[in-house]
């Protein structure tokens, strides 16, 4: 048998918009949290790009040290910083794979080319390390799906 009257505790309508429209504030501030992190790591790790690119290129032997520590260091400290913020923005997961994916093959590339013949030429690193780090930059400032619609 069912009952489809109102239960004395159930929400009036408008109590109940109200809650949805509080989930809804809550998921977009939540969402744009989510986005704010991963969007300065991204911005980090291009900077980071940039300097060991540099640091490889024009540094000779003690910038191909110094560039070969500064990596796995930031890796690590960013997956420490990274599992601390609890939360993600969906928008960014392919986003980010993408930016991670065209980065390594063009920081393999930068290095593979460079490092025999390009050894201290300003042009070529310079380029080389802009190139390596748009990926992260672009997947840092292209706006998210949510703000593209607006």
């Amino acid at each position: 048998m069912s009952n489809d009257a109102l239960s004395p505790t159930a929400p009036t309508p408008r109590e109940a918009a109200a809650a949805l429209d509080l989930a809804t504030r809550s998921t977009a501030a939540t969402a744009g949290i989510g986005h704010r992190w991963v969007q300065s790591l991204l911005l980090a790790w291009a900077a980071m790009t940039i300097t060991v690119v540099l640091l490889v290129g024009l540094g000779g032997m003690p910038g191909i040290i110094t560039g070969s520590l500064i990596g796995p260091l930031f890796a690590g400290t960013v997956a420490i910083w990274a599992a601390r913020q609890g939360i993600r923005a969906r928008s960014l997961n392919g986003r980010y794979l993408l930016a991670v994916l065209l980065w390594a093959v063009l920081y393999g590339a930068a290095l593979t080319l460079g490092l025999p013949g390009q050894a201290g030429d300003l042009g070529y690193w310079l380029a080389a390390a802009l190139a390596t780090a748009l990926p992260m930059l672009a997947a840092a400032l292209w706006p998210r799906r949510e703000e593209q619609v607006r």
